[in-house]
């Protein structure tokens, strides 16, 4: 009677598929991942002309690496354009252009733990639904986790006659790292540089408004030129009748 020798020729590469498909799988599972809780603001809240207002996500670390604190770890960014005046509760100690939040606890936050992440907004002037989006972003600058809406429902209120400080904030957002479209650019109040459009703006020199209003604690400390300017648009340039005194 003859017996067969066992078919391991057979079987070592079928088991060496099934580890591969294993540790694929594994590797899907792994990384940075979240899971939004809760938030303060509702989508669809109703708020009146100028209304100040925070919102605060509350996140959970469903991934299994650990969220690491500060401007420079894991954050709360903005995606696309700001429409909402939005201001972080604290100002980057070095040059960005990006918008974002840090984790409010200041502290590391391991797979499973919760981390909130807080913004201030201001409601435009303008009557309708506004919206701004934001996701977190990683130490490497990645973006991971669901894509988080604050959407408010701006009330009807009147002409008010007043400047809209939620545009202007908002401008400065999305082009403080940029010279304006028609590229123009203030250094000083006596002397100016010209540089192509939607380039990058120079490291010194900033708009005293975009610094004054986006990061007060920026503006207290470099005591900025008051005749220093950003050229605004027209629908901004309300703003240089508001200019504040040196060393405000």
């Amino acid at each position: 009677m003859n017996s067969r020798p066992p078919q391991l020729g057979r079987k070592v590469p079928v088991a060496l598929g099934m580890l591969a498909m294993l540790l694929s799988a594994r590797l899907l599972l792994a990384g940075d991942a979240a899971q939004l809780v809760s938030l303060t603001i509702t989508n669809g809240t109703p708020m009146l002309p100028r209304t100040i207002f925070t919102q605060t996500w509350t996140m959970k670390n469903t991934g299994t690496t650990t969220w690491t604190p500060t401007f420079s770890g894991f954050t709360m960014n903005l995606r696309g354009t700001d429409n909402l005046g939005a201001v972080p509760p604290s100002a980057k100690p070095y040059a960005s252009h990006t918008l974002s939040t840090p984790i409010g606890s200041g502290i590391s936050v391991a797979p499973g733990a919760q981390a909130t992440f807080t913004m201030t907004f201001i409601a435009p002037e303008t009557a309708g639904v506004v919206t701004d989006q934001f996701q977190l972003n990683n130490a490497n600058s990645v973006f991971f986790g669901p894509t988080n809406l604050i959407q408010i429902v701006v009330l009807a209120a009147g002409s008010t006659n007043q400047y809209d400080r939620a545009r202007a904030v908002a401008y400065a957002n999305n082009y403080a790292g940029f010279v304006n479209s028609d590229g123009y650019f203030w250094t000083n109040g006596s002397s100016y540089g010209t540089y192509a459009p939607l380039t990058a703006a120079p490291a010194s020199g900033l708009g005293d408004e975009i610094v004054r209003i986006s990061f007060p604690a920026v503006w207290a400390s470099r005591r900025i030129n008051a005749a220093v300017a950003w050229k605004f648009p027209v629908a901004c340039r309300p703003l240089t009748a508001n200019r504040a005194p040196v060393g405000s």
